[in-house]
């Protein structure tokens, strides 16, 4: 039986995020928050602007505040005052629940804490969860990336530690953007793998989305241009040629969804691909799924394919950072090329074609991830990081104390 140490004796984390939707970065906060509950550490959660994501916290019994604040670009006239709102928001919201530490989540809320822990004398931990750290589209010269880098740098100073969910995240944090190798730490994300492999397929969510009778093609994540779904669309009349039953579910929202809705209807593929939004039954999608696909083009550590594989599913990923360190090799998944839509189909249409090897694949994949990405690894890194970071500080006093 598990002991919950008393509210008292427990010290407060508070995890730090711009907002609360669907995720790599919010999964992670909401599996770290919810598993800790039985830790010696109470977990709260503060965002800008709420999301689905918060109530599923708070369904979990985790405290989550809502500042309620539209977040400012660094060159908005405005970004003063928000800076200034903001860090009065954290200041009473550390103080009035006895903040021990805090672990921000994504670079620019790193950096905003990084300043308010500053002031006030509280630990911060940076997470860097993806490789997208600068913004693409932008020469290394263009001011704003040579302001983001400098902020990033300070950041990296006034933290306690950081976090970089993978080795090539963490080698970009060092000898691209300067961080200290000692202070710069890898804790490879993970997912409640026990979990995923009892979800049952939906057959409501089946029908619902017309998918009755269907081979399906699930792929999992934003839909934006860096996920590559575009090219995955574009693979669909090649992969139905070889598997006529096929059905390309993607679960996800948005900037491209519109875009790749009317790619979906330029191909006559209106019957073939349902965007299904964002779920709360993820899971339960992934146990019907045939073959799980993550067409990105870059990735830190990509929960959702972690995901698919504790399902017991066959993947095909794109050969990228973090997929890679997933995938590894083609005893566990399909790797191919970034935005090659015909080596997609190949894949895909060969998976479907042999179930034997898909069957296999799926199992290998299963026992890797169990072994090497089980949430309760990260988790237990975590604590242990707090537990280094705290060592030599006394507890916080709350504002009534």
């Amino acid at each position: 039986m598990t002991i919950i140490q008393p509210a008292a004796d427990r010290r407060v984390v508070c995890h730090f995020l711009e907002r609360l939707d669907y995720g790599g970065a919010e999964a992670l906060v909401h599996t770290l928050a919810t598993s800790m509950s039985d830790s010696h550490y109470r977990p709260i959660v503060c965002c800008l602007q709420r999301g689905r994501v918060a109530v599923r916290l708070e369904q979990s019994g985790v405290t989550v505040h809502c500042l309620n604040l539209r977040r400012r670009s660094v060159f908005d006239p405005l970004f003063v005052f928000f800076l200034l709102k903001l860090t009065l928001a954290l200041r009473k919201l550390i103080r009035e629940e006895a903040v021990a530490i805090i672990q921000a989540h994504l670079p620019d809320p790193t950096i905003w804490a990084s300043l308010v822990g500053a002031i006030t004398g509280t630990p911060v931990v940076g997470t860097y969860h993806g490789l997208g750290i600068i913004p693409p589209g932008r020469g290394r010269l263009d001011p704003r990336n040579r302001l983001r880098r400098t902020l990033y740098r300070m950041a990296g100073r006034l933290t306690a530690r950081t976090i970089a969910v993978s080795v090539p995240v963490r080698q970009k944090l060092c000898d691209e953007l300067g961080f200290d190798p000692a202070k710069t730490v890898l804790i490879v994300n993970g997912v409640d793998t026990a979990a995923v492999a009892r979800a049952t397929p939906s057959a409501r969510a089946r029908t619902d989305l017309g998918l009755d009778d269907r081979a399906i093609i699930c792929c999992v994540g934003r839909l934006i241009a860096g996920k590559g779904q575009r090219f995955l669309i574009d693979a669909m009349p090649r992969i139905l040629e070889r598997a006529s039953t096929a059905a390309l579910l993607l679960v996800g929202n948005g900037p491209e969804r519109q875009a790749y809705e009317e790619r979906v209807r330029q191909l006559n593929l209106s019957t073939r691909v349902r965007f299904a939004g964002e779920r709360d039954d993820v899971a339960n999608l992934l146990a019907m799924a045939d073959v799980f696909v993550l067409p990105s083009f870059s990735e830190g550590i990509p929960l959702a394919l972690i995901e698919a594989m504790a399902a017991g599913k066959p993947v095909v990923a794109t050969a990228v950072p973090g997929n890679l360190d997933v995938v590894v090799d083609d005893r566990y998944g399909v790797l191919v090329p970034p935005g090659d839509e015909h080596a997609l189909a190949e894949a895909i249409g060969r998976l479907l074609a042999d179930p034997k090897r898909a069957a296999v694949i799926g199992a290998n994949g299963q026992a890797r991830v169990r072994t090497h990405f089980d949430v309760q690894r990260s988790v237990l890194a975590t604590i242990q990081l707090y537990d280094e970071v705290l060592s030599t500080r006394p507890f916080p006093e709350t504002s009534g104390s």
